[in-house]
């Protein structure tokens, strides 16, 4: 099955807070798709990629992930090093 990448949010909060962490959530997600993002967000954004894309390799559970990712999306084998070369730049 190929599909488009998944939008992932990930957050924790009380059980009594979730109706609003969603909420607050939903409207950052339309504003986005509405106005788009700045460049300051972008920035933020790729520093964020680049620094927490070698933690995928801290443990093997995080190496099976990339790896399964990699198969679902049918992403070629040289994926992780062009990956790390795009994020270098």
């Amino acid at each position: 099955m190929l599909a488009r990448g998944p939008y992932q949010i990930g957050f924790s909060t009380r059980n009594d807070k979730a109706r609003a962490a969603i909420d607050a959530s939903l409207d950052v997600i339309n504003d986005t798709l509405e106005k788009g993002i700045t460049s300051t967000e972008m920035r933020l954004t790729t520093d964020n990629l680049k620094n927490s894309f070698p933690m995928g390799f801290a443990s093997n559970a995080g190496i099976n992930g990339l790896l399964g990712m990699m198969n679902f999306y049918q992403l070629p084998n040289s994926y992780l090093m062009i990956m790390s070369n795009v994020l270098i730049k």
